[in-house]
């Protein structure tokens, strides 16, 4: 479960191809409906989701199958991180050394 198409389409081409049945949903009430319904062992997630973040949709998980396996990803955008550091980095004032 992720919101990025290409985050689910790798997960996705890497387990079919171990030979794994695999769902998709790209937010966790979408996930929580697929647990109900079908007998899913585990399920691999990204904690900052849409519609209902990632603790919340753990939590819905834990109530309909207690025991689900749970992998959660926390993904971090080093780039974003990196600008953001950029754009507040200041120069030091520089003193006359004599």
């Amino acid at each position: 479960m992720d919101e990025e198409p290409g985050v689910r389409k790798l997960l996705r081409n890497v387990l079919a191809g171990a030979g794994y049945h695999v769902f998709e949903a790209d937010d966790g009430r979408e996930a929580v409906r697929q647990v109900e319904s079908s007998e899913i062992d585990l399920v691999i997630m990204d904690l900052a989701m849409p519609v209902q973040d990632g603790i919340e949709t753990i939590q819905a998980l834990r109530r309909v199958r207690p025991r689900l396996r749970i992998i959660a990803m926390v993904r971090i955008c080093l780039l974003r991180a990196c600008s953001k550091a950029v754009t507040t980095f200041r120069e030091a004032p520089r003193r006359p050394t004599c």
